[in-house]
């Protein structure tokens, strides 16, 4: 018979695991957690008032530098969703959408 892998104890490495996930959710212009997250042309997740921002200013992406083919931001309802739950559990800071 295998023995079963050991069970990590209750809570091991869940600090990391939030901050990890914190850090892949947050909004590369405020570097923080957005409350209203929105999908830009470039396929990146940021702040709505953040990337409303940006482009009104430089029109293009602030990752690549390059031209947007358009400046239409679509919702992102998961990272919304499980920002949403990180900032229940107390694990990540919001950004306010008035950023």
């Amino acid at each position: 018979l295998l023995a079963a892998p050991p069970e990590a104890p209750p809570g091991d490495h869940l600090g990391e695991l939030l901050e990890s996930l914190r850090e892949e959710l947050r909004c590369p212009i405020t570097y923080g957690l957005p409350a209203d997250p929105v999908v830009a042309g470039d396929g990146h997740t940021y702040e709505r008032a953040a990337i409303q921002q940006w482009l009104a200013q430089h029109g293009t992406s602030p990752l690549t530098r390059q031209q947007l083919a358009t400046a239409e931001l679509t919702p992102n309802a998961a990272v919304a969703r499980v920002a949403r739950r990180l900032r229940e559990l107390g694990a990540a800071s919001v950004v306010s959408s008035d950023a």
